[in-house]
């Protein structure tokens, strides 16, 4: 059996309740809050990621008298795809255990249990992901793979490229070009930033100062993936305090006049990776003060 339910928060508990003793599947709009007694609950038996509503003024309406709800950004409302299907639960917390790169799911005696440290970080990683796009940005995808070109955007016809470009077809891009040191960092699962074509584009940089392949990493594990400090964040800070100890970079014929240096303001040179250090010191409080909803 497959329903709708956009239920009062009065009785969401004994909708959920319901739901966990029937076997069928539901599309129910309801808070996301992490904090509320029923988020583990509902998370047990998503099969879907959350789809966050818009924050729209005529978002909630009243079907007779059209009376607009004044602040529907308040509710936080998701649209929750859920089933008390094991099987289907199953599968979902295995897609969360690709995403984050560590054991979501434990199966003894066909029971699941669930780390709820990821499960507290849930609303932080569905409010931005899935996230929307441009229709000219797909179409652009589309036309670079169909050419095998890395090209700017087709406009479609020489006239509209030549009043863009001033030339009937698309520029190439040229990473040849790119002067700064680049720090590469890329995933073997990676499904959106092909290995391959990060192959096709290292031998292009000419200021490639690193490369460092992560075999395990998909595309979102980058930001989702609860080792990334070890593998990304944290080597990143070690490059950037191995840069400013070796002081601005510049040309060999670029030279500074006496007297800007003296009137210079001073700054640490190490201002860069503190700031960097300080903020993810910052997260790092905020993730132990995230603690799981009492059941």
């Amino acid at each position: 059996m497959f329903a709708y339910a956009f239920p009062p928060i009065s009785i969401l508990t004994k909708v959920i309740g319901k739901l966990e003793r029937d076997r069928c599947k539901i599309l129910l709009i309801a808070p996301l809050l992490a904090a509320a007694a029923r988020f583990p609950r509902l998370v047990r038996l998503l099969v879907g990621s959350p789809l966050i509503l818009p924050d729209r003024h005529d978002l909630l309406v009243q079907p007779q008298s059209r009376f607009r709800h004044p602040s529907p950004g308040d509710l936080h409302l998701a649209c929750w795809p859920l089933s008390s299907v094991p099987t289907e639960q199953q599968v979902f917390l295995k897609t969360l255990q690709l995403w984050l790169q560590r054991d979501v799911v434990s199966q003894q005696d066909e029971s699941m249990t669930v780390d709820y440290d990821i499960i507290s970080r849930l609303p932080v990683y569905f409010s931005h992901s899935p996230a929307g796009t441009s229709v000219q940005d797909m179409i652009h995808f589309a036309q670079m793979v169909s050419s095998g070109e890395f090209q700017m955007y087709d406009y479609g016809t020489k006239k509209r490229n030549m009043a863009r470009y001033n030339q009937t077809t698309p520029p190439l891009y040229y990473p040849e070009k790119i002067s700064v040191p680049v720090s590469l960092y890329w995933g073997g699962q990676d499904w959106l930033a092909d290995p391959k074509d990060v192959e096709l584009l290292i031998p292009r940089l000419r200021n490639l100062r690193e490369s460092i392949y992560i075999p395990q990493y998909d595309h979102l594990d980058f930001i989702w993936g609860t080792d990334a400090p070890q593998w990304v964040y944290e080597p990143i800070i070690e490059t950037i305090r191995a840069e400013e100890s070796h002081g601005p970079i510049s040309d060999e014929n670029e030279t500074v006049a006496e007297d800007e240096v003296e009137n210079a303001e001073d700054e640490s040179p190490s201002s860069v990776s503190e700031a960097i250090m300080e903020y993810y010191k910052k997260i790092e409080d905020m993730k132990l003060k995230m603690q799981a909803p009492d059941i």
